[in-house]
């Protein structure tokens, strides 16, 4: 009969079992880094900076061209005649006249005219060989960019992971507070039971029993704001990483990872980073470099500049009905002399900037001292505060068993063991709030950790 009875208990409470979703908080890290749209747009711009990289290198190669060009001028834009090569003198107007009379006579032109139209199309290619050093401070800086934004992807990860784990130890919170006060309400029926059979003894009232009641029914209060509460930022959390759920759902919904599993404080700290190994720091020094690549991109502009071409092309462009191939090579140096003394004042005004890059660097190295020792000293206190919660819910369980005692002996009444009850939730659920402080103090500390790429 018990096996029997056993069975049919599996059989009815495996429906119910089914109906519970259990999300880890690995389930939700993964999801978020999947589907929050912060972090995607952080991934494009890793991307972004990678094709800008392979886009700088496309300056060491050749300048490559194809080029076409034609005409037809309404009239000849050259014409030479007699007196435009000899001059104005009477030989040159007598021979002149010769030449227009013996021209119009053989129906020709006294004079003679070219480019009323013409054609041509060409390759050229022009490789630099000097530009300043512009060329290289170019490319060094757009792979600067790709690491400032590796680095800055990393840090948009990291505070997403630490938003998502914040949020969801919050929500484990309700949860171990609603169970604490399932506990309060069975603990109550117990004590109902007792007063019960204590007014049937004569040694309680029913004013006794009516307090009980209420204290359960403020407990069920209770539970129903907690079940909300709970749900409110379960959705909160789904909408953000990108996990579905229904609505009508949410109450069985339940996040699976134990608050009390906490790691000591001992194996937190081992591996503890330095200021200079943080992402932020990486990212001001990295700052740094690309104030003294830009000075030195700007300086180039100020340089001699050699370059070598070629050129091949077919044309006609006198118009004269012979075209023909032709190439040249030929080599181009540019000096900007007028701009060098706008260089020196640029130089020095970069220069501030350099400095001012170095002191921000050097101020952030600072604070993350600080704040490395900070979340080192809020890790370490509280996890002393979570011993004495500990403590403190074992002294106030002890009180209540011996206050339940008493009231079952008649020594003791029912508001005293009420109050022992709230005492009791009470330090329980100051435990739940040290225990999420502790959490909140490992994510903080683990954060800060160096991220290798």
């Amino acid at each position: 009969m018990r096996r029997l009875i056993a069975i049919l208990s599996i059989i009815l409470s495996a429906p119910l079992m089914a109906q519970t979703r259990l999300i880890s908080l690995s389930e939700c890290l993964e999801a978020s880094a999947g589907n929050d749209l912060s972090l995607e747009n952080s991934r494009l711009d890793v991307l972004s900076s990678k094709a800008a990289r392979t886009e700088a290198l496309w300056g060491y190669l050749p300048n490559i061209s194809i080029a076409a060009f034609g005409y037809d001028a309404v009239d000849p834009m050259l014409r030479i005649t007699t007196n435009e090569v000899l001059g104005n003198s009477d030989a040159a107007n007598v021979l002149n006249e010769q030449i227009r009379a013996y021209a119009y006579e053989n129906g020709m032109k006294p004079y003679y005219e070219a480019a009323n139209y013409g054609y041509g199309a060409g390759i050229s290619a022009v490789q630099p060989l000097y530009m300043g050093g512009v060329i290289d401070a170019g490319n060094k800086l757009a792979e600067l960019a790709v690491e400032a934004a590796e680095v800055k992807d990393r840090i948009a990860r990291r505070d997403a992971r630490d938003s998502v784990e914040c949020r969801y130890w919050l929500i484990v919170s309700l949860q171990e507070k609603e169970k604490t006060l399932c506990d309060a309400a069975r603990l109550l029926d117990s004590v109902a039971k007792d007063v019960s059979s204590a007014i049937a003894a004569g040694v309680a009232t029913q004013s006794d029993l009516l307090s009980v009641q209420l204290r359960r029914k403020e407990l069920e209060s209770g539970r129903i704001m907690l079940r909300n509460a709970s749900n409110l930022l379960k959705m909160d959390l789904f909408n953000t990483i990108g996990i579905e759920y229904e609505y009508a759902g949410l109450d069985d919904i339940r996040l699976s990872d134990a608050l009390d599993r906490l790691p000591s404080p001992e194996s937190v700290i081992s591996g503890a980073a330095a200021a200079g190994d943080l992402d932020e720091s990486r990212l001001l020094a990295l700052n740094v470099r690309g104030a003294k690549l830009e000075k030195k991109l700007a300086m180039g502009k100020y340089k001699p500049q050699l370059a070598l071409g070629a050129s091949y092309n077919y044309n006609d462009l006198m118009g004269q009905n012979r075209p023909k191939f032709n190439g040249m090579a030929y080599a181009t140096v540019r000096v900007p002399l007028s701009s060098l003394g706008k260089a020196g004042i640029q130089a020095r005004r970069m220069n501030y900037q350099i400095q001012k890059a170095e002191n921000e660097k050097q101020s952030l190295d600072r604070k993350l001292d600080l704040k490395l020792d900070k979340t080192r000293m809020d890790l370490e206190t509280a996890w002393a505060q979570y011993g004495v919660a500990q403590e403190s819910v074992a002294v106030a369980e002890d009180a209540l068993k011996h206050v339940t005692a008493n009231f079952k002996a008649g020594l003791a009444t029912s508001s005293e063991l009420l109050q022992a009850e709230y005492l009791l939730r009470s330090e329980k659920e100051a435990l739940i709030g040290r225990m999420i402080d502790y959490r909140n103090a490992v994510s903080a500390f683990t954060s800060l950790r160096p991220q290798m790429p």
